[in-house]
């Protein structure tokens, strides 16, 4: 089955959400947690749309392994 992936990057919010999403998570910078260079999220879809639900590590931004 074929799917869409989505990757949404930190540059890819507005500069609202870029500061919602760091006063939420309680960090200064986007660099701090890696999202300089990783994505935000990421979301897959199958051929029709729907949501797929990634089991941990079962995508390339397994953050464990990725960030320093």
């Amino acid at each position: 089955m074929s799917k869409l992936r989505i990757t949404i990057m930190f540059e890819d919010l507005t500069y609202e959400a870029q500061r919602r999403l760091l006063d939420e998570a309680g960090i200064e910078s986007p660099v701090e947690v890696g999202w300089d260079i990783n994505p935000v999220s990421v979301i897959d879809l199958d051929k029709e749309g729907h949501y797929q639900q990634n089991k941990l590590g079962d995508n390339e931004y397994d953050l464990d392994h990725d960030v320093p």
